[in-house]
């Protein structure tokens, strides 16, 4: 059944013996009321749209716009749902908020999620504690904790992944159960799987195709071109075997330091070029090395440099 007001409303402040009065006149203007319209002071519940929170039951604090938005929610509170079909299969979560249309439309009892964009999150079920913001970010996350996507598709093929972070366009698109990666960039570990505890930073950083499912490691680099990533980006490493690579050169302007891992004293240290530190004179530490603009090196031992002779 629809029924149509006519009326037009005219909010308009009066100041009266030092107060606010605010008087309401209906005259003149369409109103349209299709459906539910639910405003439920006693449980601080607000229901607006077609079947818009038609199962609640216990549930307090919610408030619900759109069509089909909220409408299995029976106990669950503290629920902000904007948009039709948004957060329509929610039953028990709590303290979610998602704004847009199927937004979090399949989410059960998932609570403490933010989803903001077209149909992000709409595959969530029990996935607590996600935030993805963006067009289709987190599109197909079920039961992933602790995420957070944010970008256009970013995460958008995330299942059961946990305690990721993807920062960018389409930035960890290919991820499905990998857990606790950072992708920060346009297209950053974009062909990551499986692979976890992974560092890519950059557009395009990240594993190759052809090895999608690595864990531990660190891309940095920039690598514009499809398919994306590069096993041996400007910056490589592997945090399980403690390795760290430069795919380049390597400039020091300063000193550089190699340390006993144990006693953390110096083992080698390259100082940078000053002729005035390769006569014999001159007081050096043990271990030092240095080359000469005389096109030689040097090693510092006993407190004095020498010459290393090479045939």
């Amino acid at each position: 059944m629809k029924i149509l007001f006519t009326f037009s409303i005219l909010l308009f402040p009066t100041l009266l013996f030092s107060q606010y009065n605010y008087g309401l006149d209906i005259c003149g203007q369409d109103a349209k009321i299709e459906g539910k319209l639910n405003l439920d002071s006693g449980n601080g519940n607000v229901f607006i749209g077609n079947k818009a929170g038609i199962n609640n039951m216990m549930g307090f604090q919610n408030s619900f716009f759109g069509i089909f938005s909220g409408q299995s929610n029976t106990t669950g509170v503290i629920n902000s749902f904007f948009g039709a079909y948004s957060g329509a299969s929610n039953t028990t979560g709590g303290g979610n908020s998602f704004f847009g249309s199927f937004n979090g439309r399949s989410n059960t009892t998932g609570s403490q999620n933010s989803f903001f964009g077209s149909v992000a999150g709409t595959s969530n079920t029990t996935g607590s504690k996600n935030c993805f913001f963006g067009r289709e970010s987190g599109l197909s996350n079920t039961a992933g904790n602790d995420n957070s996507f944010y970008g256009s598709f970013s995460g958008i093929s995330n299942t059961t992944g946990i305690g990721s972070n993807f920062f960018g366009f389409r930035a960890g698109q290919s991820n499905t159960t990998g857990n606790y990666n950072s992708f920060i960039g346009t297209n950053s570990g974009k062909n990551n799987t499986a692979g976890s505890h992974n560092i890519a930073i950059g557009v395009g950083a990240g594993p190759s195709s052809n090895n999608p499912d690595l864990s531990n490691r660190l891309y940095i680099d920039v690598n514009t071109t499809f398919p994306f990533g590069n096993d041996n980006p400007l910056i490589y490493g592997e945090f399980d075997n403690e390795l760290i690579r430069i795919n380049g050169t390597f400039d020091v302007t300063g000193t550089a330091t190699v340390k006993d891992t144990t006693t953390l004293e110096n083992i080698l240290q390259l100082k940078p070029l000053d002729t005035s530190m390769i006569t014999p004179s001159t007081v050096c530490n043990s271990g030092q090395v240095f080359y000469g603009d005389d096109d030689q090196f040097y090693v510092c031992k006993a407190g004095s440099w020498r010459q290393i002779v090479t045939n």
